[in-house]
Parts: C-alpha cells; structure tokens; sequence
C-alpha cells in the first residue's frame, strides 16, 4: 500500500476532469489521447485531424455545416478486435471527428459544463459511495492512462483491502456490456434528473460502494445488506435499459482474500520469473491459458519484454516467437506487448529472408481467429521495417502504405473546408514511421508497469 506521503504527492500531482474550469476541461478533452484511448503503434496520431477540425468549427455551429450524420452509415470508425480468441469481438470505435469536436465545444460552454459539475456535486453527496473512475489528468511528461490504472489500484485494489477494517464481507457486482447497452436518453435523464425509483432511498452509514465504470465493490457487515443493495441496484439499472453480469456478480466473500482479481492472486502465487527465457515465457504462458486476457498476463509480458530487450543473443529464438504468438492467440488484448516481444526475437535472425518466413507464419496463424483489424496493426508495426508493401485489409494498415481509404464518412458534410482537415492520411505520421526501428522498444507500450500494480 502506498504511504500517506506518496498518497498526498499523487493528489497534489493529478486532478479530475471535473476539478477544471471549462477552459480547462475542453483542452484536456481535446488531447489526442482523450479523443483515442486504443493500443496503437506510435506513427498513428490524431493531433492534425483534430487540431484543423477545432479552427474549422470555432465559433461555429456543426448543424450548419453539415446534414444529419444518422441517415449515413460509417459516419463512425469501428476496427475489429478478438475478444477471447475465439468468436467474441469487440468494436474499437474512433468516434467521427466533427461529432467528437461538437460535442466537446458544446459541453464546455461555460454555463453547460456548470450544470455537468453541480449535477456530480450531488451525485457525490452521498459519502459512503466513491466513483473512481472519472477522466485525470497526469502531471507533465505522465501519461493520462498511466495515472487512470494507477487511481484504480490505489481506490479499488489497496482501498478493498484497507476497507476490510471496517466491513466482513463484500459483494462485487458488474454491468453487462454496459457501454453498448447505454439508452442516449439516459444520458439526458443523468444530466437533468428523472423521476426516482418506486421506493424511496436515503443515505445508508452500514455499507460503502466503490464504483469504477461498470464495475461495482459493495462493503457490508452482513450478507443479507449486500443481497438487499444488489436488488435495489438491479432495479435501478432496469429503468435505464442495462442489467447486472450474473456471471461476474458474486455474493458475499471475504474481503482481504478477494480484494485482488483471481488472475492477479493466481499470478502472485507462482513462479514468475526464471533465469532461462524459454521456462519464463512458458509460465507466462500457462498463467494466459488459465487466465485469458487478463491485466496479470499484460503485465507479466511487459516485465519479460522489459528483460528480453537488455539481452543480445537468444537461444532458439523462433521456439520463443511460436510460444508468443500462442498466448496472443488466446488473449488478445495482449497483442501490443505480444507484438513487441516477438520483434526483439526477430531481430535475432540471421536474414530478412527468415523474418519475412516468421511474420508469414505468424499472420497465417493469427488470421485463423475472426475479427483481428487491431492484431493487423500491430503486426504491421514489426513487418513494416522488413517489407513495407506487406498487405494487411485493416484500413488503418492501408493508411501506412499510402493507400486511399475512407475511416468516416464525410457525406454528411457540406463544408469542403472541414471535409479536406478531415483527409485520413494525416492520422499517420510519415517523420515517426521513417525513424521506425525494427525493434519495439518498452517505452512504445509501456503505460504502467510498476511492481505495485
């Protein structure tokens, strides 16, 4: 746990979007890695776009320069990813420029983002509920999604912990795909308020619920409390059409034992490390395989990559680019990390002809699983140094070969002046992708990797 010293210099380091002025809060929003939070390689960024569609809509209304964008199909960018290395997928969306630019002029007026922070005044009124999951800024040459995973495990993770002083038993409960599921009036009934539930409720001093997204920890003194609050909770996001994950809504559980994710108390528990590459990677591999996709796996593989990149010579380099390739397979999610391991392994052989033979191999295995735009990427990002003119079917791979591609509909757009800052080939940097290594160094992935997490 972090001591009351480290605690106060993270406080006074980071604050919360809603701790800024409007001013404030609209420069932060307009960030790159606000607009864009997926994985991607670092010759895609989204400053130009968004940068020359800010001047092109100052002081102007979107509605006059455009039709309705919801008589036009693709007016949003959606790339493919694998969600459990079989047939599940998620949809990576980069919302449409104007839309995003719109939206973040609108709710940054001054007297809009009033009513946004009196109306989580009182949502925060109430202090036996804590939301942590509000957008944070980092302090300077820190990365926002660096100090987002940093706020979950010290408010979620080591706050659990610390809770079980006070509490005997916790209930963890999560919203079924919460993000896809969420009815657009309830944003407006969240904002301006509507109607309370059938019953009454009032501040409760016998519990306490830390919430993060979708994600709910629940700390009571006995059972039949937890069991009441989940109902109420359940009929709460009834009426906003999302329901509970009945197969990630647990009962009461003791709360030490459980405060951790059962992947990161399983990885805890083992062998982590090894002096021979090989036997480390497949310790990894076996704790991917009982734990697919999971925060444990992605930093396991971070820590390995971190060792493998200060070693020269590797022993029976491609065993190690198969058993990597396997445990992206299984877990997707860890395609970055993945991506970067099996580069420093390529660099390793002795000829291109051998690389180009592996990244042949690796393509023909990972494009067995459905839906893998993301992985594509990610696997152009090692080709590109050996074979530039590699072809991939991902649009945004198509971009890096210079390629005419659309990412989102413009149809809907009248003003030719917005449609040409929206030209798609400024997403990717051609200075960034000339001074490409063939080698992923940790720093391109490396978003928080700290021993403490």
């Amino acid at each position: 746990m972090t001591t009351g010293k480290t605690k106060k210099a993270r406080q006074s380091s980071e604050r919360s979007l809603l701790q800024m002025t409007a001013a404030q809060a609209r420069v932060f929003l307009l960030k790159p890695e606000s607009y864009c939070g997926i994985d991607l390689p670092v010759y895609f960024t989204f400053a130009r776009v968004l940068s020359g569609v800010s001047k092109e809509l100052t002081g102007k209304a979107l509605a006059s320069m455009s039709k309705n964008p919801r008589d036009h199909e693709g007016v949003n960018y959606a790339m493919l990813s694998n969600k459990d290395g079989r047939h599940a997928w998620r949809p990576l969306q980069l919302i449409h420029p104007a839309l995003y630019m719109s939206l973040v002029q609108k709710i940054t007026e001054a007297a809009q983002w009033k009513v946004i922070c009196d109306r989580f005044k009182e949502f925060q009124r109430p202090a036996n509920l804590k939301c942590l999951s509000l957008p944070l800024e980092a302090a300077p040459q820190q990365k926002d999604q660096a100090e987002q995973i940093l706020n979950w495990w010290q408010g979620i993770e080591q706050g659990s912990i610390e809770l079980a002083l006070e509490y005997n038993y916790a209930f963890h409960a999560d919203i079924t795909d919460c993000h896809a599921a969420i009815y657009t009036h309830s944003i407006a009934w969240a904002v301006h308020g509507k109607a309370n539930a059938k019953t009454a409720r009032k501040d409760n001093t016998l519990y306490r619920i830390l919430r993060y997204r979708d994600d709910y920890r629940i700390f009571v003194q006995s059972p039949q409390i937890g069991e009441a609050i989940l109902k109420a909770l359940t009929e709460t996001l009834i009426e906003l059409g999302l329901k509970l994950n009945t197969s990630k809504t647990t009962g009461a559980q003791l709360i030490v034992s459980n405060a951790l994710k059962p992947d990161k108390r399983a990885w805890l528990r083992s062998r982590q490390d090894d002096p021979n590459l090989q036997k480390h990677l497949l310790v990894i591999h076996a704790h991917g395989q009982d734990f697919p996709n999971s925060g444990s796996l992605t930093v396991a593989l971070t820590h390995f990559h971190e060792s493998l990149s200060k070693i020269k010579r590797v022993n029976n380099p491609l065993v190690l680019v198969s058993i990597t390739t396997d445990i992206a397979y299984n877990s997707p999610k860890a395609f970055p990390v993945c991506s970067a391991i099996i580069s420093k392994l390529l660099s390793t052989l002795a000829t291109d002809h051998e690389r180009m033979d592996a990244i042949r191999k690796i393509h023909e295995k990972l494009s067995q699983l459905p839906n893998t735009g993301h992985m594509e990427v990610w696997l152009q990002r090692i080709s590109h140094s050996f074979n530039p003119s590699l072809g991939y079917k991902e649009a945004l791979c198509r971009l890096v070969k210079s390629e005419s591609v659309t990412i989102w509909n413009n149809d809907w757009i009248t003003s030719m002046q917005l449609k040409a800052v929206l030209d798609p080939s400024k997403i990717v940097s051609k200075v960034k992708l000339r001074s490409l290594k063939p080698v992923v160094k940790p720093k391109e992935i490396k978003v928080f990797a700290s021993e403490r997490y």
